[in-house]
């Protein structure tokens, strides 16, 4: 079993036991935990709570310790579990008894048994053997000592105990009495009492050990509390043991997904608020702009040849048809959408997208073409609405090239990440980097004939799709701006899985 320093296994949980963070629960999870009652433990524990001592199947103990994890209101809202690595609890009392021959320490349950020793098994096997002696009858009492007193085999020895009561433990530390007295009539009873000093520091040394170990948890309890308080920019700090450590960083990922999870929903609550008022505004008014366009195509065909009010006419109607077009892209924005999804080869929708725009490339003599070999993949998609984003950042690319322009779509295959991966790029004049996070915004456009909706639409329909879109600026070898390019990631399901899911495909 893998090791993290004094554990085996540390987990953060929610409230229905699924896991949230964790270092080793791979190996020893939630079904482990489970041989000890800790959930019920730490269920009825406002504090620390230990789980109860057991075997595992390679006859190492089990030994379970978790705490509630309380938000701001006092309210439980999740769980910290960790399973003690007995070898290492018992290379801790090896160290307790460091320095005194013929002595033993050792953990004793509240019931008597024996939970784990140093320097070999004294009493036999853990959890068969039982003591009655005066040290653990005055730990159980609450009491902290030294005492002399006959051991559980009926040997005197020099003893301190004291009682670990939040786990509902007794700790032990024996020495032989020969041993411990051996050297009384050289140095009188001072030496004794000395020793019987170092018995009781050794033992105030492990408690604080115990205290040490709780600390790297403790943190972790605290940022939850934070977060459950809204204080949501709360992070664990880097934590000295690596274990606990790791529990920590994956808490701050989580915490970070969150964060991200949250702005997207204010994005997208923006947008369905601003959906109904786009709504209401194009109702009111695509009635009068259809009367203002058929009055305009009257006026126009009305006007004597050669005319320069016929020229007017004309710069009116394309300004109708341009709010026209800002009317659709509003409504597109603004709805829901209806998308029907199937297998569908890639390279087919790319031919759509690339004849539909050919007629405005061949005016302004841009070159486009398809680079590398991957058009040919198939995936589940909206084919119309995929081909609607290539459309648009084809001619957004167009645009921003001008004449004797040239395009690249690229299709590439992440199957590490399960995604599909286009790119349209052109060798236009970039975008300012200050607008890099305002491009997919509605009506953000620096086009003076743009309405700023069309990428915020290429937005919606990627997302739509489980994906995303980004942009970013191409860079020559020189470090210079040598054009844009628009990367659109959508999931792809491996060759076997989409069959299974699909078994009538032929």
């Amino acid at each position: 079993m893998a090791k993290y320093g004094l554990y085996e296994s540390v987990g953060l949980y929610d409230l229905e036991w699924r896991e949230l963070a964790g270092a080793g629960t791979d190996v020893h999870g939630i079904e482990d935990f489970g041989r000890s009652d800790i959930q019920q433990a730490v269920r009825a524990s406002t504090f620390g709570a230990a789980g109860r001592i057991h075997r595992h199947e390679n006859g190492r103990l089990g030994m379970h310790f978790g705490a509630a994890v309380m938000g701001e209101d006092g309210a439980v809202t999740g769980f910290v579990l960790t399973a003690l690595d007995e070898a290492e609890l018992e290379h801790i009392l090896s160290d307790a008894g460091a320095g005194l021959s013929n002595s033993r320490c050792y953990l004793v349950s509240s019931e008597g048994r024996v939970l784990t020793e140093s320097g070999g098994r004294e009493f036999g096997d853990a959890l068969e053997t039982r003591i009655d002696t005066v040290g653990f009858r005055r730990a159980r009492l609450g009491e902290s000592g030294a005492a002399l007193y006959p051991d559980a085999n009926g040997r005197e020895v020099v003893g301190g105990f004291t009682s670990l009561s939040q786990m509902d433990w007794v700790l032990l530390l024996e020495q032989d009495a020969t041993e411990a007295l051996a050297w009384l009539p050289e140095l009188g009873w001072r030496a004794g009492i000395t020793a019987l000093a170092v018995a009781v520091i050794v033992i105030l040394i492990v408690r604080l050990g115990a205290r040490q170990l709780a600390a790297p948890l403790q943190q972790l309890v605290r940022v939850a509390h934070r977060v459950g308080g809204g204080d949501h920019a709360a992070r664990v700090l880097p934590l000295a043991q690596p274990e606990v450590d790791a529990v920590g960083r994956a808490l701050n990922r989580m915490l970070d997904e969150l964060a991200q999870a949250r702005q997207r929903i204010v994005h997208s609550e923006t947008l369905a608020a601003m959906g109904e008022m786009s709504s209401a505004v194009v109702h009111e008014m695509r009635n009068p702009l259809s009367s203002i366009k058929l009055n305009l195509h009257a006026i126009r065909a009305g006007l004597p040849a050669g005319s320069r009010h016929v020229e007017l006419a004309e710069i009116a109607q394309e300004q109708v048809a341009r709010l026209e077009r800002m009317f659709s892209d509003l409504l597109s924005l603004s709805r829901p959408l209806s998308m029907d999804y199937r297998v569908h080869r890639l390279r087919d929708v790319i031919v759509a997208a690339l004849e539909e725009v050919d007629n405005e490339a061949g005016k302004l003599r841009c070159r486009i073409r398809v680079v590398d070999g991957h058009e040919a993949l198939e995936v589940r998609i909206d084919s119309e609405r995929i081909r609607q984003v290539l459309v648009n950042l084809l001619q957004n690319a167009m645009t921003a090239t001008g004449p004797n322009g040239q395009i690249d779509v690229a299709v590439s295959l992440d199957a590490s990440a399960r995604l599909v991966v286009l790119e349209v790029s052109d060798d236009g004049p970039g975008f300012p980097e200050d607008n890099r996070e305002r491009l997919f915004q509605p009506f953000f456009t620096s086009r003076e004939q743009g309405t700023g909706l069309g990428l915020a639409i290429v937005r919606k329909i990627v997302e739509y799709h489980g994906g995303r879109v980004s942009a970013a600026n191409r860079v020559d070898d020189h470090g210079a701006v040598a054009g844009a390019v628009f990367r659109i990631e959508l999931p792809h399901e491996p060759e076997p899985a989409r069959h299974a899911s699909h078994p009538d495909r032929r």
